[in-house]
């Protein structure tokens, strides 16, 4: 059904002293350049829907938006919700972990799972008492995929 991808906060260049804002954002255009060579769909503040055997489901993407002040708040989830409605399911990606309970938990309740890559040592969680974990041994670097 394909490889779908957000972008997240180090992706903007933020963190960089850049010679001009003009170098900023063509560092950004390569990086979505480099991502359709791939083949991945970068979803910018949007969404999809995906079609199997007749079920349909809304994949949406926003770019980087997190509940810390010192994150700029790139995504715009009204414009990748928009149009969601009619379909049972939807699966939001989105970058910051602290976009769940600040944004889509309140605003959007119809959202039913949310992917985020934002994570440091691979780290799990479930709903259940704030159960966390780590699956990897202690000085083991963390191995992982970014949503």
């Amino acid at each position: 059904m394909g490889v779908y991808s957000t972008l997240g906060n180090h992706d903007y260049g933020d963190y960089y002293w850049w010679e001009s804002e003009q170098t900023k954002k063509a560092n950004l255009e390569h990086l979505k350049q480099i991502q359709a060579e791939m083949g991945w769909r970068l979803l910018m503040n949007e969404h999809v829907v995906l079609e199997r055997r007749g079920d349909r489901i809304a994949l949406l993407g926003i770019e980087n938006w997190s509940a810390k002040a010192r994150f700029p708040k790139y995504g715009k989830m009204n414009e990748a919700h928009a149009g969601t409605e009619e379909y049972p399911f939807k699966i939001l990606m989105s970058h910051d972990l602290s976009h769940w309970d600040a944004e889509v938990r309140t605003h959007y309740p119809d959202v039913d799972l949310m992917l985020a890559g934002h994570t440091h040592g691979m780290q799990v969680g479930s709903g259940a008492a704030g159960f966390q974990m780590e699956p990897r041994q202690p000085g083991v670097p963390p191995v992982g995929r970014t949503l």
